[in-house]
């Protein structure tokens, strides 16, 4: 080892432990290294130049200056080189840069060549080889609002072309995702927040699903999607029927009654109504629900069914506080399709082996979804910006285009399929799943039986047929037909404690809380309108200075209050994301008068959609109260 190496290797274990041992173990990549006529450090690899021969200082300048042109809140560099170009950023004052080696080989070689312990120890560079370390930077540390530049050179794109594209893949993906996710969580916590309050009356009658809790050990469960390989599949279902438990996710449900088969519990977290996924007739007696607390609250309302169980999401704070109250311990994980969190509550009831059907998680068969699904006729057109999709929704014949984001994943063959950020997601999830679990002692067995969808790592990929060969018709006959429900006889003679005295001191809490807000909210908006007038009409002076002081003031006291109902801020998430996106696009005015009229209009709508919405929550939470006190009575009269 070099001594420049040692350095740099002795700063990176302080930094990344995993990477520098990687790069103490790996061989080193042969590398020339030259002396440019500027004279700074240039090299070979493979018999291309990576930096210039003649001035390599200057041709990153010119790449960092075209970088500096552009919005940037995150740049990803595809190759570290000699780090001319990431050095340069730091004196930018660019605090956010990820280096991806494509090779640890030739990271090696570079890290015995030139001392970078500069960029090594910088608190705003980050050093990988590793692409499931660029997804995870993408997915965890941006916010769907922020700007992504990829940084390469030539050299780096053409040495390692299949690296670059699936590093340039990786970030597409991983990005699309995040935006995905980001936007679903703000423009849906509004609704769930109400969803839940609005059902408080309903998770009186309905037990939590931790009642499911090793009840359904040993038996093998099956996960269904309305994917359009179930096609291929759903008539098979019949067979175990009884000897296995059928969840299916809620658009799956009406293509399985087609094949004759009535699931055993049916699952939604939906935020809207559903009418057109149930048959609404007597097969859905049938079936029991899995119900998200978040749910549209005609999930709970609308028909007879068996039962109704009820789980908790971590999507909103208060819910989240009050699952406990509810008798609730077990959270079941997901990536927001019911299909994971299916399968995280499968293996909670002590199933195994689970088998996937229908999560194709790919625009599969040329086809978005199952035939008899909620959509009928399908055409896909398939462009470079993205896919045309036109569908006609079956139960209400009403024709629908719509366009949809275009991804690859790997199929089941092993070539590349196409699919979209909001299949990724979920792609994503099950294979992390599989690997979370895979180092338990006794590790259930997951299966694919997704014939012709996407491959998801870490699964079985096995036909239906097979799985009924290997887990239903041998000679040991390990299943019987009547065993999934004997399962729910036991669970129909468990229950669980409910503490209506907590949730209705919540309640309580919180509706003294929100009409403080309420009239904190409505004081400032009174007081910046004033302000904007006194502006308007007679321009800045030293003595407004009092006025907007009393304004942060009661910004402050409406702060600390709102500390204790936290929910208020999720169901205003949409407004902060929009916010952003609206200040990210503006230019600072050099006019301080209308900077300051400008503010003022951000203060008045800010706060007038807080008094609107404390003032819609009230309503909502003093309902809830209501439903929870009546329910604390009648236990107290027993």
């Amino acid at each position: 080892m070099t001594e420049i190496f040692n350095k740099n290797i002795k700063a990176l274990r302080k930094k990344n432990p995993a990477l520098a041992e990687l790069l103490s173990t790996v061989d080193a990549e042969e590398i020339v290294v030259e002396e440019a006529k500027a004279g700074e450090k240039t090299f070979t690899f493979k018999g291309k130049y990576f930096h210039s021969r003649y001035d390599p200082v200057t041709e990153a300048k010119r790449s960092v200056e075209l970088i500096m042109k552009k919005k940037r809140d995150w740049i990803l560099v595809f190759g570290l080189g000699f780090g001319y170009v990431p050095s340069l950023l730091l004196e930018e004052e660019i605090y956010s840069v990820m280096i991806y080696e494509p090779s640890p080989g030739l990271l090696r070689s570079i890290l015995e060549s030139v001392d970078m312990t500069g960029l090594i120890r910088s608190a705003s560079v980050k050093f990988t080889t590793s692409l499931d370390d660029v997804r995870k930077l993408v997915d965890q540390k941006t916010d769907g609002v922020e700007d992504i530049v990829q940084f390469q050179t030539a050299p780096y794109k053409n040495t390692f072309e299949k690296e670059f594209m699936d590093f340039a893949f990786t970030v597409n993906n991983a990005y699309s995702k995040r935006r995905l996710n980001i936007n679903t969580l703000v423009y849906s916590s509004k609704s769930w927040l109400e969803n839940y309050l609005e059902n408080v009356s309903s998770l009186i009658e309905s037990p939590t699903i931790d009642v499911l809790k090793d009840q359904f050990a040993g038996l093998p469960t099956l996960i269904v999607g309305a994917g359009p390989s179930l096609e291929k599949n759903a008539h098979l279902i019949k067979e175990v029927k009884g000897k296995a438990l059928i969840v299916a996710a809620i658009s799956a449900y009406r293509p399985l009654l087609k094949f004759g088969v009535v699931p055993d519990l049916v699952i939604s977290a939906e935020k809207v109504a559903l009418s057109t996924f149930f048959a609404n007739g007597k097969e859905d007696e049938e079936v029991r629900l899995l119900l998200a607390e978040v749910s549209n609250p005609t999930l709970y309302t609308e028909r007879k069914v068996r039962e109704r169980y009820t789980y908790f999401c971590t999507y909103n704070t208060l819910s989240r506080e009050h699952a406990a109250f509810w008798g609730s311990s077990y959270f079941p994980g997901g990536s927001g399709s019911v299909s994971t969190t299916a399968l995280d509550i499968a293996l909670y009831a002590g199933a195994s082996p689970v088998i996937l059907l229908g999560q194709d998680l790919s625009y599969s068969n040329n086809k978005t979804h199952v035939t008899g699904s909620v959509y009928g006729e399908q055409k896909l057109e398939f462009g470079r910006n993205g896919v045309n999709i036109k569908e006609q929704e079956v139960y209400t014949a009403e024709p629908i285009e719509r366009k949809g984001d275009l991804l690859w994943v790997d199929g089941m063959d092993g070539k590349l399929i196409p699919s979209c950020a909001a299949w990724v997601t979920v792609l994503q999830w099950f294979e992390d799943y599989s690997e979370r679990i895979s180092g338990q002692e006794n590790p259930p067995v997951l299966i694919n039986s997704s014939e012709g969808a996407a491959a998801i790592k870490g699964y079985e990929n096995m036909p239906f047929s097979a799985v009924i060969e290997k887990y239903f018709n041998n000679s040991d006959e390990r299943t019987e037909s009547s065993a999934v429900e004997e399962a729910f006889r036991r669970v129909d003679n468990t229950s669980v404690d409910v503490d209506w005295q907590a949730l209705y001191n919540s309640f309580d809490i919180f509706f003294v809380s929100l009409g403080k807000i309420e009239k904190i909210a409505d004081q400032i908006v009174s007081k910046a309108k004033k302000l904007r007038k006194t502006i308007e009409s007679s321009g800045l002076s030293p003595e407004l200075l009092s006025a907007t002081r009393k304004i942060r003031g009661l910004e402050k006291k409406l702060f600390k209050i709102v500390k204790d109902a936290l929910f208020l801020l999720e169901a205003l998430a949409a407004l902060d994301h929009a916010l952003k996106l609206q200040q990210k696009n503006e230019e600072l005015i050099e006019d301080d008068k209308e900077q300051a009229l400008k503010d003022l209009k951000h203060v008045i709508q800010t706060y007038s959609v807080v008094a609107v919405n404390a003032r819609h929550f009230i309503k909502l939470i003093k309902e809830a109260r209501r439903s929870t006190e009546e329910k604390l009575k009648g236990v107290a009269a027993i």
